[in-house]
């Protein structure tokens, strides 16, 4: 399995048989799910009332469901960037503590009284 079948994106799709939108329970068509509900004429006005509260309560809960699934993509997307950050971060305290190694292998170069610049011996002991 390679990283991209790993990603958190990867599993969301896996999750949701590979497309990009959120599955129902219904399989209604999203248009279908803004149109408001129709009074059934069988049905008394309170009953008919009573399923215009509950729709609504169903279409809250489905903004707040909304807005949950987005601030879960912004939280995937800026723990993603600190990553990449962190991945950065350490990579330049790689290249710093080179630059460290490399102070230190001409400061004792510098220090050592029995090395002469042209001194070959020197180099080969590297």
């Amino acid at each position: 399995m390679d990283e991209a079948e790993t990603s958190p994106k990867s599993r969301h799709a896996i999750a949701f048989n590979k497309n990009g939108r959120r599955s129902t329970l219904l399989a209604i068509p999203p248009t279908q799910l803004e149109e408001p509900p129709v009074d059934n004429p069988n049905n008394s006005d309170a009953e008919n009332q009573q399923l215009r509260r509950e729709y609504e309560s169903v279409q809250s809960i489905n903004r707040v469901l909304e807005g949950v699934i987005e601030d879960f993509a912004e939280a995937g997307r800026k723990i993603h960037q600190f990553s990449e950050t962190v991945n950065q971060a350490n990579k330049l305290l790689d290249i710093w503590v080179e630059i460290l190694e490399k102070t230190q292998d001409v400061k004792s170069v510098l220090e050592d009284d029995t090395w002469k610049p042209n001194s070959r011996k020197r180099r080969a002991s590297d």
